[in-house]
Formats: C-alpha cells, sequence, structure tokens
C-alpha cells in the first residue's frame, strides 16, 4: 500500500468523522434522495442491488430499504466469507443481520450476484478511481463478477482531483453524493 494512499485514508476519514450531525443527517438525505433518482433513471424494477451496512461514519443508504423493497428491487449485502473473498447475501430487508468474518454486519441468506452495487468509501475521484480500506474486497468482488454499474455512495467532501491508482484498482461507473450524480468517464 502506499504512503500516498495511507496519508489520503487518514486525512479523509478524520475530515468524514468531523462531519457535524446535523449536516451529516441532511447529506445523507440528500444524498438518498440522489440515488432513487438515479435508480428510478437507470435501473428496472425487479433488479437486484447491492447494499451494504455503513461503518467507520460510512454514509447511511439503509433508510431507504423500504422504499427500495416497494419500488420492487431485490436487495443484497457483502459478506466477507474469508480473508480475500467477498460474496454479496440475498436479504429481505428486515430480517436480522450477523456478524461476517471481519465483524460486519451481513445477511444470512444464500449468494446472489446483485444487478447494481452500492459501494462505499473513503475518497473518489470523477474518474471512478476509489479510495477504501486498503483490503481490496470491492475490487477482487468487481473483476470477477457481472454487474450492471458500481455506485459509489459519498459525501461531497470525500471528492479528490486525483486518487492514485493500481493496476487491480476497479473504477465506479457513477459516485452519488448529496450534491450530484457524477457519471464517471475513465
Amino acid at each position: 500500500m502506499s504512503a500516498d494512499k495511507q496519508t489520503l485514508r487518514l486525512q479523509l476519514r478524520k475530515q468524514r468523522a468531523a462531519l457535524p450531525t446535523p449536516v451529516r443527517d441532511a447529506c445523507e438525505l440528500a444524498t438518498c434522495r440522489r440515488l432513487l433518482a438515479w435508480l428510478y433513471t437507470y435501473t428496472p424494477k425487479g433488479a437486484t442491488l447491492g447494499l451494504y451496512v455503513p461503518i467507520k461514519d460510512e454514509l447511511n443508504i439503509l433508510g431507504l430499504v423500504p422504499e427500495l423493497l416497494e419500488m420492487g428491487y431485490s436487495l443484497c449485502l457483502p459478506a466477507v466469507s474469508t480473508d480475500t473473498d467477498m460474496v454479496f447475501k440475498v436479504w429481505d430487508g428486515t430480517s436480522n443481520l450477523t456478524p461476517d468474518a471481519k465483524k460486519i454486519l451481513t445477511s444470512d441468506g444464500p449468494p446472489c450476484t446483485p444487478d447494481v452495487i452500492c459501494v462505499p468509501l473513503l475518497g473518489f475521484d470523477r474518474r471512478g478511481h476509489r479510495l477504501g480500506y486498503g483490503a481490496g474486497y470491492y475490487d477482487r468482488y468487481l473483476a470477477a463478477n457481472t454487474h450492471r454499474s458500481t455506485l459509489g455512495v459519498a459525501f461531497a467532501l470525500q471528492e479528490l482531483p486525483h486518487i492514485p491508482e493500481a493496476a487491480h484498482d476497479q473504477p465506479l461507473n457513477w459516485v452519488i453524493t448529496e450534491k450530484e450524480m457524477i457519471s464517471c468517464q475513465v
């Protein structure tokens, strides 16, 4: 892992954690509205959406679950199954979640392949490059599986002019923030 990425990770985590609660709540609401608009425009009903359970001050999109189910989408959540592998598991939106191998809450449902994957992140640029926590779970999953779109979900303050990328990094198709829907051109 490069020193540049390590420094950026620390900086971005501090910046995101410093958001005051009222600002965070307003940003999450606006981002969720934009995410719904994107889904309505670009994703057919009945598609399977890969969501995530937020950790470490990530933007929370789980408040959308009732509306997504009402709109006819199927849901799934990522689960780390080994030190290197991640899968998505079907989630009905209401059943209890249990910790995976990395102690992140996930579903006990069967494995599935989402059509659209919402990806949490620490930082992003407009080319679709993202900065995560450095373990590479999403990059490996995205490289090995077919899906329609990958959507980074973030606060606008997480945007950087340039994310250093490596050969294994998998770019996002879109980034959704409280301010805009960004189509990423790599």
